[in-house]
């Protein structure tokens, strides 16, 4: 997945005319050309632009540190103008300097592209362009480049880009790692999940070779992630024991019991109740072992769905029971309904539809609340089924109709293809 910066943490130097006066006629260190970044980036955000990613931000300060030390007046200029929102005339003064560069044009280039990446990617991508056009290649530029794209919704454009940059000889190891880790997210993007499992296992080949141990768990956990979505739990399961056994080994309990969680749902999937039930059971006193409980509510409740399609009711409901105190503590509303959803499951399973239909009648309540129409969408559409399972056929339907004014404000045809099934066998019925 790609990493993003956040806008928290600002120094001292936060303030704009501070940093104006600082690039003016002091030294650019690290922190002022980070502190620079987190400016642009916020208003980068805020014109609509994608985040901008670590990659990005690494270009930018080392760019603006050596603007500080070694670079022309027009150069600070250009900073001065960009913190300052004349972004036309930075862009302006900068053509200058490109256009005086003489054979220092490619490296000019970049550094244009450095500096305008975090508030205009397109003027950056135009930028790489054209020194893409001198310098073909270029590996690190139609890496930079393929982020870009990514950036300004263009993917078919920036797939084109890290598929040359995989292609390129094996001097740029690092740089084939990335672009194969952005491949693979993004054909899993796009379900085209084979593709995504021939990225994810040459970057963990590449990982391996370079020695990047701490990189190997999100490939490995996204080759389980494509090995699922394409219709194979077993060696999905195959790649989360690996993954287990690594936090194990560095004894971090709540990342592997997360993992056992996720184990035991796909032995779930294959039928293997008799596998998935003694790992959630395991799973769960590691789980609620945690200092800060409620950071780990979430994965108590999905501990909790896998005991119940195992069957576990007493597992199943502990977790609920818990994932909802936690929930409460904190005042966390999709926490809460996800308790009381889970709890109106059971309720159903037993056939209890009054404790049912009370319990889901509220987590669909404070999944609206939250802001979580999906979520509230599929809860409604259990509502209606213990209504309809209770003999009261009208209940069900508005619970339906309700559900599927959701389905479709947020794009979800197929669950709202298979209500309308539901609906239409309930008719018939």
């Amino acid at each position: 997945m790609t990493e993003t910066t956040g806008l928290a943490g600002h120094s001292d130097f936060a303030n704009r005319e501070e940093l104006w006066h600082r690039i003016a006629v002091a030294e650019i260190t690290p922190d002022i050309a980070r502190e620079i970044w987190l400016r642009l980036s916020q208003l980068s955000v805020r014109a609509g632009n994608g985040p901008c990613d670590v990659h990005t931000l690494d270009d930018f300060q080392r760019v603006v540190t050596d603007i500080g030390e070694t670079s022309t007046a027009q150069e600070r200029m250009v900073l001065m103008e960009l913190v300052d929102l004349q972004t036309q005339e930075a862009e302006c003064r900068y053509e200058c300097v490109v256009a005086q560069a003489g054979i220092r044009q490619p490296e000019v280039l970049w550094r244009k592209a450095a500096l305008f990446a975090p508030t205009h990617p397109q003027v950056a991508r135009h930028a790489l362009e054209r020194l893409l056009a001198v310098e073909p290649h270029d590996v690190y530029a139609r890496y930079t480049l393929g982020t870009l794209l990514q950036r300004l919704n263009r993917d078919d454009e920036a797939e084109a880009q890290f598929l040359a940059v995989v292609a390129a000889t094996d001097e740029y190891p690092e740089l084939q790692v990335e672009a194969s880790e952005r491949l693979g997210y993004m054909a899993i993007a796009r379900s085209h999940c084979s593709d995504a499992q021939q990225y994810f296992e040459r970057a963990l080949e590449l990982r391996h070779t370079l020695g990047h141990d701490t990189h190997v768990l999100a490939i490995l956990h996204e080759l389980a992630v494509a090995a699922e979505c394409s219709g194979d739990p077993r060696r999905a399961q195959q790649h989360l024991e690996q993954v287990r056994a690594i936090h194990e080994h560095n004894r971090n309990d709540v990342a592997a019991a997360i993992v056992l969680t996720q184990i035991a749902r796909l032995a779930s999937m294959q039928g293997d109740l008799a596998s998935a039930r003694p790992l959630i059971r395991r799973a769960l006193p590691l789980l609620e072992r945690q200092d800060s409980e409620s950071a780990v509510a979430y994965e108590i409740a999905d501990a909790g769905d896998v005991a119940r399609q195992c069957g576990d009711v007493a597992t199943a409901e502990r977790a609920y029971e818990r994932t909802r105190r936690l929930s409460y503590q904190v005042d966390d509303e999709s926490g809460l309904a996800r308790a009381l959803a889970g709890l109106g499951h059971l309720a159903s399973d037993r056939e209890d539809y009054g404790d049912a239909e009370w319990l889901l009648r509220n987590a669909s309540t404070l999944y609206d609340s939250a802001g979580s129409q999906s979520l509230s969408a599929q809860t409604l559409m259990a509502l209606g089924e213990a209504y309809y399972e209770d003999g009261n056929p009208r209940a069900a339907r508005d619970s339906w109709d309700r559900a599927l004014v959701r389905f479709d404000a947020v794009g979800m045809t197929d669950a709202a293809t298979q209500l309308r099934e539901t609906m239409a066998c309930a008719r018939t019925g």
